[in-house]
């Protein structure tokens, strides 16, 4: 429910293409937009920048993310894990 130039300044989500480079995808999404991908992807999200606004709620990124529909009964699922690089 954000727009990248609008409420935040740069970040937000990537994808690495077959030579690892980085694809950013925010000039590509709007305000509802509904980003549908397999997660084998390699993907991730670079920190957002706040545009400086007297209104706090205009300077901030919304995102709403569904992970591993699988269910953690299936002890053998697949999921992603937190690496800190």
């Amino acid at each position: 429910m954000s727009k990248k130039g609008k409420d935040y300044k740069e970040g937000g989500t990537y994808f690495l293409n077959d030579k690892n480079v980085k694809i950013n995808t925010e000039e590509h999404i709007d305000v509802g937009d509904v980003g549908i991908f397999y997660a084998s992807m390699i993907h991730g999200v670079d920190t957002v920048s706040k545009i400086q606004t007297q209104n706090l709620k205009k300077s901030e990124r919304w995102w709403i993310g569904l992970y591993s529909p699988e269910s953690d009964y299936n002890l053998i699922r697949k999921s992603s894990n937190s690496v800190l690089l």
